[in-house]
């Protein structure tokens, strides 16, 4: 290891006299000390602003500014105001010596120089100084001074280190009378206690004087000193002298206060802790013990208490032994305990055992987890449920697979057999079995359809004013002829008065109703399926005075539901077995509930398994005094049945194109087409048209943007309000509601059928017409 070279001592000589300056220079040269030379004192305050020696020689007789004047600067200027400096003059006068001395000088050496005389005292004040300093360290570090009162002289003094710790840079304003200015520091409340200590101290009462001192810094915020004192007695045994130290505790203070406050919040945090807590000292008795641990040891009787002995009571239900294995297993080990009594669980943590001053403590921590076990239970209830859930799902979806397959097999089977006869009986025949399973294809995908909308809470009803009365009547006539092909009687038994128009949905309640009897028919091979409608509900629901109810029952003679059954049936993907083989999506009953629900009514089923069984719901619709405004009958709209319209069709898809243009064409009307909605624009500003049926997905442009545009009058201010009829294959409410608020004028859903579009359109343009 490299030692660190010793560091020169660094002199600065300032003499008018070369020759003295050359004599000196030489002296220190030859005792290896560096050497700085400044000729007057001028130079010499230069030198000092761009060097720091460690002592300064000062003649005191030099040409226009003298030592005492250069010595009376220096100790003005921060930089080198405490850098020792010893006088040196030709003059052994006694008077100019004080002087020196009195002015801060550390010595005064009358020339002629005698070299062993001026090394000797260079080197004690350098030792001196080097002292000093290390002295000077030792208390910055530390932040330690010293104080003394004399007792005989009445005088007191301070350290100035102590206004450096309190932060005062200028100590020339407190120099002079620094106790009293200190004093003044001093907080007024402590100032009559400090007297009172002293006098105690100097009469014997008390050995030592030690006091935490108060005193405002130079921001004027306060700091901490520890002030220490010992009286010294004189050979006779007076009082002479009380000598001590300071010592700047403030960050002791603080750490103490931090100290303070932090085990003050860790003993907040474990009286609050959730968890119920013990501290056991070796014996096992209670030394603390926080809320919760009170609390719930309540729950046990046990009188849990600072001071009691825990192998006295019946802690938590527990045995002695039980305890004993608690106390003294490994750390970090649970144990779940269960209390019979009032049905809770707690796991107890296992102790951890700790030494304080040699000695050992005991910790034992439990927990209140009656709410997870039941989260817990509740969680598996709901895992078995999902795994239920997704093991249905799994079947519905085997089934759905079987189907659409179905009816696809039917479709494209069929087609084929058509293409490959030339009998147009038998082409015929086969067109109208794939017609029948396109239909039961969109059956399928309606419910479909019907339950992602009730699912993502995006199903919407209608509020349209209907005569009930009269569209159950339809609907059951329609289904007698599937009663009628199983040789089955559908019998219908309404009980009800008056007028039967309500507000509501008659489509939503139409499926409900066509779900209901369906099934029932379906699932009866003999006897009769019997629907009957009163006004009358059965459960006392409230309904106000603008709202009416209708209470349908639907009853079969067919195989019935097994009672361990009839609670799934309404649940979504559920089939029985018989249901699986009758076939279906599982979903008809689901949907049928949820929209029951949706117009504030309630579903139910009775049912004997081979007997029969009772399907019972009811609806709540608001009542309307106004009888609906009826369809114009085709006599009516005669002008419009055999016209021949101007049809724009704006579509991408070719098969689309092809399809639609036939049907049209077929019915006599004229038919352009256009691919996108720019194309549509241009067209219809180029050509007269009588309407446009508008595809809603397309490239370049789509329908809902060229609607706005072309009632925005871009493709002419004469044609901004010509009928435009949506035709596409989105069957979802949302896009239904924009391209209405759009402007469109009607909304046909593909795959189209012929009578439906005509039909559309004649009732439009009838409309727009009146």
């Amino acid at each position: 290891m490299k030692l660190i070279p010793e560091k020169r001592p660094f002199i600065l000589i300032v003499d008018g006299n070369i020759q003295n300056l050359s004599v000196l220079a030489s002296l220190l040269g030859e005792e290896k000390y560096k050497v700085g030379l400044a000729k007057n004192g001028k130079d010499a305050l230069l030198y000092l602003e761009k060097n720091r020696p460690d002592l300064v020689i000062l003649d005191i007789m030099m040409p226009e500014m003298d030592g005492f004047t250069v010595h009376e600067i220096m100790k003005k200027q921060p930089l080198f105001a405490d850098i020792p400096v010893i006088f040196v003059s030709a003059v052994d006068n006694p008077d100019i010596m004080v002087r020196a001395l009195e002015n801060g000088a550390v010595d005064y050496i009358t020339k002629p120089f005698h070299k062993r005389e001026i090394i000797s005292r260079i080197n004690t004040h350098l030792k001196l100084i080097s002292t000093r300093s290390h002295y000077s360290l030792t208390c910055r570090t530390g932040k330690i001074g010293v104080w003394e009162i004399d007792l005989n002289e009445k005088s007191i003094f301070i350290d100035p280190i102590i206004f450096t710790l309190l932060g005062y840079a200028d100590l020339s304003l407190v120099r002079k009378s620094s106790f009293r200015y200190l004093y003044s520091l001093i907080r007024r409340d402590e100032r009559r206690m400090i007297l009172n200590l002293l006098k105690l101290l100097v009469n014997g009462d008390i050995r030592e004087y030690q006091f935490e001192h108060s005193l405002k810094n130079g921001d004027g915020q306060e700091k901490q000193f520890l002030f220490v004192g010992n009286l010294i007695h004189n050979s006779a045994g007076e009082p002479l002298k009380i000598q001590g130290t300071f010592q700047d505790i403030s960050t002791r203070v603080e750490y103490e206060k931090l100290l303070s406050e932090t085990i003050l919040s860790v003993e907040t945090i474990i009286e609050n802790l959730p968890a119920g807590m013990l501290l056991l000292d070796n014996n096992l008795k209670v030394v603390k013990i926080n809320r919760n641990a009170r609390t719930m040891a309540e729950e046990f009787s046990d009188e849990l208490m600072p001071g009691v002995y825990l192998n006295n009571l019946s802690f938590m239900g527990l045995s002695p032994k039980v305890l004993e294995n608690i106390i003294h297993r490994p750390y970090n080990k649970e144990e779940i305990i269960f209390s019979n009594t009032e049905h809770l669980w707690y796991i107890i943590q296992t102790s951890f055992h700790f030494q304080i001053k040699k000695e050992n403590y005991i910790i034992i921590n439990w927990i209140n987890i009656t709410e997870r076990a039941e989260m817990e239970k509740k969680l598996k209830a709901a895992k078995e449920q999902a795994e239920k859930a997704t093991k249905v799902k799994t079947m519905f979806l085997a089934n759905m697979s079987h189907e659409i397959r179905t009816p696809l097999n039917a479709i494209i089977g069929m087609n084929d057999l058509a293409l490959m006869t030339s009998n147009p009986e038998k082409q015929l025949e086969h067109l109208i079995t794939v017609k029948d399973s396109s239909h039961h294809l969109l059956r399928i995908i309606n419910d479909i359809l019907d339950f992602s909308r009730i699912e993502s809470d995006r199903m919407e009803l209608q509020e349209v004013s209907f005569p009930l009365q009269e569209m159950v009547n339809n609907l059951i006539n329609t289904l007698k002829y599937s009663a009628l092909e199983k040789g089955l009687h559908l019998i219908y038994q309404p009980n009800m008065s008056g007028d039967t128009t309500v507000l509501g949905d008659p489509d939503r309640i139409r499926q409900i109703l066509t779900n209901l009897i369906s099934n029932a028919i379906k699932f009866t091979d003999r006897g009769e399926v019997t629907v009957t409608c009163t006004t009358t509900i059965p459960d006392n629901h409230k309904i106000s005075l603008d709202e009416t109810a209708f209470y349908f029952q639907i009853k079969d003679t067919g195989i019935g539901i097994p009672q361990e059954k009839q609670s799934e049936i309404f649940e979504s993907f559920h089939q029985l077995a018989s249901a699986r083989k009758a076939g279906g999506t599982g979903l008809g009953l689901a949907i049928s509930k949820q929209l029951v629900e949706m117009m504030n009514g309630r579903i139910y089923v009775q049912s004997m398994y081979g007997e029969g069984s009772t399907f019972s719901f009811y609806v709540v619709l608001k009542k309307t005094g106004a009888l609906p405004e009826k369809r114009r009958a085709p006599a009516e709209m005669g002008k419009w049945k055999d016209k021949i319209f101007r049809i724009l069709m704006a579509e991408d898809n070719l098969i689309n194109i092809r399809l639609t243009k036939l049907v049209l064409e077929k019915t006599g009307h004229k038919v352009d087409v256009a691919e996108n909605g720019i194309e549509a624009i241009n067209k219809l500003k180029a050509n007269e048209y009588d309407l446009v049926l508008m595809d809603i997905e397309m490239p370049v442009m789509d329908g809902i943007e060229a609607t706005r545009r072309i009632r925005a009058g871009e493709a002419g201010k004469e044609k901004k309000d010509i009928t435009i009829i949506a035709l596409t294959a989105h069957a979802i409410n949302e896009i239904k509601s924009q391209a209405m608020n759009t402007g469109m004028d009607g909304y046909i859903t593909k795959p189209i059928e012929i009578t439906r579009l005509s039909q559309t359109i004649i009732e439009i343009q009838d409309g727009k017409s009146r």
